[in-house]
């Protein structure tokens, strides 16, 4: 998130392991900018201004390149913008233009819903109903590599028990799968309304736990 004050601090932390991991740019048009109710209203009604997207994107990938002196690995999107009306056209211009010939993938956030989690199921309605099928068919149009399949929503008020619902995305994950997660260090920060979402999720991928269900579902 390179709007993020922290940014370049954070750069600094990942620089050792730019060569063992992918480090992707989280494109931030929300945080700290516009409410997403506000973004999504003003994309869906195609309100929004390309260009300014365009400079803004072009912005974060810049600030990205400063401070880890390359660009990034792959791109997506806080809260799922990338894949809104009006932004999708602009990211694969902007793919196109600066991320292309590195080979940068693209995150694709097709779900799948399953029966009694309420919850993450109108996670993913609001999600899918910004276009993803659209912005699925750009990705192909365009020949631009994407993950086979996407979980991770979850409602975060079950995070005790992450284990068995990770266990759950693992058994659900195809080759070239992609799960999104939040782990963070204990805090009491206010201003993080999934701050103690983010100590579950840290808790169970430093376990053993983790590797022992990456295993049993046959996944590395």
């Amino acid at each position: 998130l390179t709007t993020s004050p922290h940014w370049p601090e954070h750069a600094e932390w990942l620089k050792p392991y730019v060569n063992d991991i992918d480090v992707g740019l989280h494109f931030n048009l929300t945080d700290g900018k516009m409410p997403l109710s506000h973004l999504m209203l003003k994309a869906g009604l195609r309100q929004l201004s390309p260009e300014a997207i365009y400079a803004e994107l072009n912005l974060q990938i810049d600030a990205f390149d400063g401070a880890m002196g390359c660009l990034p690995r792959f791109l997506d999107g806080h809260q799922h913008v990338h894949q809104f009306p009006v932004i999708r056209d602009v990211v694969v211009q902007v793919y196109k233009e600066r991320l292309k010939q590195s080979n940068a993938y693209i995150r694709l956030v097709k779900t799948t819903f399953h029966p009694g989690d309420t919850m993450a199921n109108l996670k993913k309605a609001v999600v899918h109903s910004m276009g993803v099928e659209k912005f699925a068919k750009l990705l192909k149009e365009h020949q631009i590599p994407h993950n086979s399949t996407f979980n991770g929503m979850y409602s975060f008020s079950d995070a005790n028990a992450f284990g068995r619902i990770f266990f759950q995305m693992l058994t659900m994950s195809a080759d070239g799968a992609l799960i999104m997660c939040h782990p963070g260090l204990d805090s009491i920060d206010k201003n993080d309304p999934i701050a103690k979402a983010r100590f579950a999720e840290y808790q169970y991928f430093t376990s053993r736990h983790f590797l022992a269900d990456c295993a049993a579902s046959n996944l590395e």
